[in-house]
């Protein structure tokens, strides 16, 4: 679990709240929302870890700026080093 407040420049405030949970052995899901003074987001992500080394993840989130709303979907796979 993430709680965060931060001040940014010309932008002004930002708040975040964000959680994640495993689901399995090889299974997580997370979701994160975030408010600033004139912007807002939330998304929600499921990972899968599908050997020691790689894994993918599926992102979905709505994005408000300026009152134009943006779905946007992201889908990716990685591997790491160690």
């Amino acid at each position: 679990m993430e709680l965060e407040a931060r001040e940014r420049p010309v932008l002004g405030p930002l708040f975040v709240m964000g959680a994640g949970a495993p689901m399995g052995t090889r299974v997580q899901a997370a979701a994160w929302a975030a408010i600033g003074r004139d912007d807002a987001a939330g998304a929600s992500e499921i990972r899968v870890a599908w050997a020691n080394r790689l894994f993918s993840a599926l992102q979905a989130a709505r994005i408000y700026k300026s009152d134009l709303p943006v779905w946007t979907v992201t889908a990716w796979f990685g591997a790491t080093t160690e």
